[in-house]
């Protein structure tokens, strides 16, 4: 093992080395980013070429914080199956589909602290995230692995939720067109279900404490503003199905990405999730970049209205969405307007149908049927899979669904209590482990 981690070691120094520019840069200190220290960098959608220091899925050993410049980044990389994106040495940048490379501006942002990597505290990455959600004009969309934020109570700090009702509450006012559109996985990555896993039940009960339930949550903030928050802000999860040795089944697509698109102009991607533990910088160590796609742009469209996009954003944003929905290439044109109301129509439309398809066939959870516990237990009964025949179910799933868009089910175990049970060895652990 100590071979192998020096050899690693070495080959990670000779890439730092043979990517180091001579030109210095000055650090960018509009999110308090201090001047040294090595970043970890865990996946990423895009390869940055260029005076900005970035190494996809490695570790920056001893880089000078040279932390913005113009760069040159690749479009991203989408599999066949999922929207699944690559994440790649710069080596291998050039390799990416497209071959493309576009100017823009780069900044690397971190959360890093004193215990973690030996500077002064850092949360610049939940900076960056706030700037541009108070200064977004017309379209966010965020897809990240959790969402839990400061309107779930007092217990939570990071401010990303409470920029996010800020701005939407600004826009509901102004009578400006705006929407916000968040993909989630639809449970968290635990075995088992909320009735016998206590962390997975935290978890949904501080997600849904952010979102819908409590007087402190975003759409309870919302809702003095308008009766329909949800045409400002909305949730959805992914979900796909497969045959396996045993049988048909259905399980969710995991976000596992960490991603914001902003306008179609920037985006921020990096290790960061949507919760205390990534974003104060405390507490795990991250790495993200910022793109300003303000070079290179294309002519599009926001709210039915012409729209100078940049390429980068635009083109990142629209590939994620035909594959959510699952589109061909030939129905670009249906997508590049994230909001229009055939856009928001084919979304919503797309989800119900796949959610109610997959509610019929396997009866699976989370669902917004299933309210308590005596709910959840008997949820499974009645699933079409099991009471026809498979190749009837197989096609029914090969001609109905579309995509792996579902709705994100907000009404899931509402009823019920989603906090640890005293004799639970998680109820040792303090709650911002979980947070």
């Amino acid at each position: 093992e100590g071979d192998a981690v020096a050899e690693s070691l070495s080959k990670l120094q000779s890439l730092d080395d043979f990517y180091r520019q001579k030109d210095e840069h000055e650090n960018d200190d509009r999110y308090g980013i201090n001047s040294a220290s090595s970043v970890a960098f865990a996946r990423t959608g895009s390869a940055v070429l260029g005076r900005t220091p970035s190494l996809s899925s490695m570790q920056s050993l001893n880089r000078p914080n040279s932390v913005q410049g113009s760069a040159r980044v690749t479009s991203l990389a989408v599999s066949a199956q999922y929207a699944r994106v690559a994440a790649r040495s710069l080596r291998e940048a050039r390799t990416l589909d497209t071959g493309e490379e576009l100017a823009c501006k780069v900044t690397v942002l971190r959360s890093l602290s004193p215990w973690s990597g030996g500077v002064n505290l850092e949360n610049s990455i939940e900076k960056a995230y706030k700037d541009l959600i108070a200064n977004a004009r017309h379209y966010i969309r965020i897809e990240n692995q959790f969402f839990v934020s400061g309107t779930a109570g007092k217990r939570v700090q990071n401010g990303i939720a409470e920029a996010l009702v800020e701005r939407i509450s600004r826009a509901i006012r102004n009578r400006e067109n705006f929407r916000v559109v968040v993909i989630l996985p639809l449970l968290p990555s635990f075995p088992g279900s909320p009735l016998e896993n206590a962390a997975m039940r935290l978890i949904l009960h501080w997600q849904y404490a952010t979102i819908c339930r409590g007087s402190d949550s975003i759409y309870a903030r919302i809702k003095p503003l308008t009766d329909h928050p949800e045409k400002y802000i909305s949730f959805y999860g992914l979900r796909t199905w497969g045959q396996l040795p045993e049988g048909l089944c259905t399980e969710q697509v995991y976000v596992h990405g960490k991603l914001m698109i902003v306008d179609d102009r920037s985006f921020i991607c990096g290790s960061a999730n949507i919760n205390d533990r990534s974003m104060l910088g405390s507490n795990d160590s991250e790495v993200a970049v910022l793109v300003e796609d303000c070079e290179e742009t294309v002519n599009s469209l926001m709210f039915g209205r012409k729209w100078r996009a940049g390429k980068i954003a635009h083109a990142m944003r629209v590939r994620l969405d035909m594959t959510h929905l699952g589109l061909e290439t030939s129905e670009i044109d249906e997508v590049l307007d994230p909001c229009s109301e055939a856009m928001l129509e084919r979304m919503e439309e797309t989800a119900q149908n796949n959610t109610l398809l997959y509610r019929d066939m396997f009866r699976c959870i989370p669902d917004d049927n299933v309210r308590d516990w005596n709910d959840l237990r008997s949820w499974h009964e009645g699933a079409l899979v099991n009471e026809m025949p498979p190749e009837e179910v197989q096609e029914q799933l090969r001609s109905d669904s579309q995509g792996y868009l579902v709705q994100f089910p907000l009404q899931f175990l509402e009823e019920v209590a989603l906090q640890v049970n005293w004799n639970e060895k998680e109820a040792l652990l303090k709650p911002e482990v979980f947070l």
